[in-house]
């Protein structure tokens, strides 16, 4: 620097005499004058200097410029607004003793990530250790839309064998901002540091630092950086707390260590700038398939115009659940509930609107209702129920509700009042279980509906017709007499009238294919009166109707031991071995069920409250095995699925742990319900949208659709779970390019919605089954021609492991609550 000092004054004694600024006299001072910073408070201060010039003095920035650098860290977003070429790189590590595992726990997780947005480039790492039990790392490195990918899995806690490569693919969409924002901070999401707490301004103090903390600040040997060091102790552990900035005081990187004897961890932070970034790939790695995600809708669900896919009893519910809206008609009701979502309820009828006097009911059979009940919802004037008074959680709220027996009915088609405080006593709900609108479905229980002058549309949902005689005169029914009123309110002079006449079946009821209501079905089978249905008096009845199909024959699809499994099921009370009114829509729902090539399942409540016999919300192996009287030999291996399930070790499963397994055991039992008479898939028309995670793209004309036999997954003793078959070894019985065509009567469509020619979100396939009536098909797999591999098998995807969420989000926590310091 001095030499610079002196080559200036050189250059100054030259040219100065030559402009006649300078007098010998002051030429001779300023050579005699030593240059350099005088101000006394300036870390480059010279003692001997006796003038300077401007940009001389270089100060130590202060604790609080340490602090603003660090706490206005930037995301990569906002570094690649700066440069077009950033980065940074972070770490967090731990070692302590594990006192519940008896081991020593070394855990070590790195995050690096690099864009160079000129070349379409980007690196992304991501890598977690925990000594002995796991180690992981997965590397997304793309020049323009050549892609590499590096894996690394093994450890204890990996299902499996250990996997290790290095592969190639494509993106022929290339984009930078995509791949970071999938795949960055993938063991740690949002970054070590940024806890995504706002600052506000208030750091231009030291209050805010530890009382005890010893802060250094240090300036580099060549001016260019400065360094602060701060030590202080909490939680009786030495803390050191590190941070680097450049000379336009923005940060350069920073650490945090702390150590109480025991345990240590470690953070560290660092960015990269211009020719810092390098990125460059390898294309004779060998090739490996892209993941196609395709999202298909299952029975209860509804495929989006997006793509994504919703229960589909938020259809048409008022409230619009898919990004495009295309999950509501134009035809919904008009309720607005705020932030909450009748959508989730499944107990009843979701069809809230007021249409003259049709109303809508909700019903809860055996559930709880409470005006105001659920206190943190702070919405006055609503009711809020459950699907049992024991659930810890409310279902949902109305507006309106009545208590009749020990049921529940509920609608909002009757609007918001603080008066319906006192609605459990009211008498609004007319006592139908179909449509459960305010008016006799069937007609009274004796009488077949006929006509309604309460609007056409309401006549035909109850399958009649408007009447064609107009109000206030008697119509002629179909019976050739004149028809009976029945409507709800016992008059028919209101001009709202419902007509009715008796059945030609022989029970007088009318036959609408659809299962009997609990009444009706009591009415038909208690032979004795006396209130309740015995095993006998169903087994009579069903016998005398199906006289050529009796219960135990070749031709009947139900047995004694069936008929007293659904009365064991339903007879929630004391057990009786008798339905009564209030189990008799169990016994209904779950007969149902069993009935051949229907596609409804027994209840998953009512199973599930049925097995619980002590009724403490948690269904133990036991239980199950008391209720089902499972042989001895087969003990163990209930055992063994509940222990599968038991997500919470707590030795028991709880509602939502139970529902997996139960599904499993209906579709077990189910059997297949496609065109097949096999093991194989169920060979159901489907239509599938390619996901919006779908970041590698690739033409469409790469690939094909096999239909795979011999390709069954198998259950792994030693493992304890199921084995997916190697699809290599499984047989292609035919193929079809995913672009479309035919073969064997099975169709494959798919539509390229944004006519890219890739395969992209939003895009659409569907199946079509047609006559086919070859081998078994087990699998149903995407093949990707490029890399001769499945899909499936891309090793172009960043591993998930069972369990691997809890472990990082400790180590989240961790890392805030150490970077929580720096507020």
């Amino acid at each position: 620097m001095n030499r610079a000092y002196a080559l200036l004054a050189s250059l100054i004694l030259i040219a100065t005499p030559m402009a006649g600024c300078l007098s010998g006299e002051d030429l001779e001072e300023l050579v005699d004058d030593v240059l350099g910073c005088m101000d006394e408070n300036a870390a480059n201060y010279e003692e001997n200097a006796t003038a300077e010039l401007v940009g001389d003095c270089i100060y130590m920035a202060t604790t609080e410029t340490f602090i603003e650098a660090m706490t206005d860290m930037g995301s990569i977003e906002d570094m690649l607004e700066e440069s077009p070429k950033a980065g940074y790189s972070q770490s967090i590590s731990s070692s302590e003793w594990n006192q519940d595992l008896g081991m020593q726990m070394d855990v070590e997780i790195e995050d690096i990530v690099m864009a160079d947005l000129d070349n379409d480039s980007v690196y992304v790492h991501n890598s977690i250790s925990i000594a002995g039990l796991l180690q992981m790392e997965y590397t997304h490195v793309q020049v323009g839309e050549v892609v590499n990918v590096h894996l690394l899995v093994g450890g204890m806690m990996v299902q499996g064998e250990a996997t290790t490569g290095s592969y190639q693919t494509r993106d022929a969409t290339p984009n930078v901002l995509e791949v970071i924002a999938e795949q960055a901070g993938l063991f740690n999401e949002g970054g070590l540091f940024n806890d995504g707490d706002d600052d506000d301004g208030d750091d231009d103090d030291d209050g805010d630092l530890p009382e005890d903390a010893v802060i250094t600040i240090t300036i580099s040997d060549d001016m260019e950086t400065q360094t602060m060091t701060m030590e202080y102790n909490e939680d009786d552990a030495e803390v050191t707390m590190t941070i680097h900035i450049d000379q336009n005081e923005d940060l350069m990187s920073m650490s945090m260590e702390s150590d109480n004897g025991s345990a240590t961890s470690s953070i560290t932070y660092e960015v990269m700038w211009g020719d810092a970034i390098v990125i460059e790939v390898d294309e004779t790695l060998p090739k490996t398939s892209i993941p196609v995600w395709l999202d298909f809708a299952g029975e209860d669900e509804f495929v989006c115009g997006t793509g994504e896919t919703i229960p589909m009893d938020w259809v048409d519910d008022g409230y619009p659940d898919c990004e495009d809206g295309s999950d509501e008609s134009d035809n919904h009701g008009d309720d607005d509930h705020g932030d909450d979502d009748h959508g989730d309820d499944d107990h009843g009828d979701d069809d809230h609107h007021d249409d003259g006097n049709h109303i809508s009911w909700n019903s809860y059979y055996d559930g709880y209702c409470e005006w105001e009940g659920n206190d943190l919802d702070g919405d006055d004037n609503t009711w809020w129920c459950k699907i049992s008074q024991d659930d810890e959680d409310w279902d949902t709220w109305w507006y309106y509700c009545e208590h009749h027996d020990s049921d529940w009915y509920c609608t909002d088609d009757f609007g918001q009042s603080e008066e319906f405080e006192h609605s459990a006593n009211g008498d609004e709900w007319s006592g139908s279980e179909d449509g459960e609108d305010g008016h006799d479905d069937d007609g009274d229980d004796d009488h077949a509906f006929y006509c309604s002058n309460d609007g056409e549309d309401y006549a035909e949902s109850m399958g009649g017709i408007l009447c064609p005689e107009g109000p206030g005169v008697t119509p002629e029914c179909p019976n050739g007499e004149s028809c009976v009123c029945i409507d709800v309110d016992g008059s028919c002079d209101d001009g709202d009238d419902d007509w009715g006449y008796y059945a030609d079946d022989d029970d007088g009821h009318d036959d609408d294919d659809g299962p009997p209501s609990p009444e009706d079905a009591m009415n038909m089978t208690d032979a004795d009166g006396d209130g309740y249905m015995s095993q006998d008096e169903f087994v009579t009845y069903w016998n005398n109707e199906n006289s050529d199909a009796p219960i135990d024959s070749d031709q009947s699809f139900l047995t004694t031991e069936d008929v007293e499994d659904l009365i064991e099921l339903c007879d929630y009370d004391v057990p009786s071995d008798l339905i009564d009114i209030n189990e008799m829509q169990c016994f209904i729902d779950n007969l149902v069920g069993m009935m051949p090539d229907d596609e409804n399942t027994p209840s998953l409540d009512d199973f599930f409250n049925h097995f619980d016999t002590d009724g403490d919300g948690h269904l133990t192996a036991t239980e199950f095995i008391d209720a089902n009287d499972v042989p001895d030999e087969d003990q163990d291996g209930v055992h063994d699925m509940f222990d599968m399930y038991d997500n919470d070790e707590s030795g028991g499963l709880d509602y939502y742990e139970f529902e997996p397994l139960y599904d499993m055991m209906v579709d077990n039992d189910d059997g297949d319900d496609g065109d097949d008479d096999g093991d194989g898939m169920e060979r159901n028309d489907a239509t599938g949208f390619v996901a919006e995670n779908q970041t590698l793209n690739a033409p469409i004309t790469d690939f094909e659709v096999h239909f795979l036999s011999d390709c069954e997954e198998e259950y792994d003793e030693e493992e304890d779970q199921m084995i997916q078959p190697d699809l290599s070894a499984c047989t292609n019985e035919f193929s079809i390019p995913l672009t479309g065509g035919e073969a064997e009567g099975v169709t494959i469509t798919y539509t390229d919605h944004d006519g890219d020619g890739l395969v992209s979100p939003g895009d659409e396939m569907s199946v079509e089954w047609g006559d086919y009536d070859g081998e078994e098909i087990d699998k149903m797999e995407i093949y990707d021609t490029y890399a001769s591999q499945y899909s499936s098998e891309s090793a172009a995807m960043p591993p998930v492991l069972p369990g691997f969420g809890a472990i990082l989000g400790a180590l989240a926590l961790l890392g805030a609550a150490i970077a929580s310091r720096r507020d």
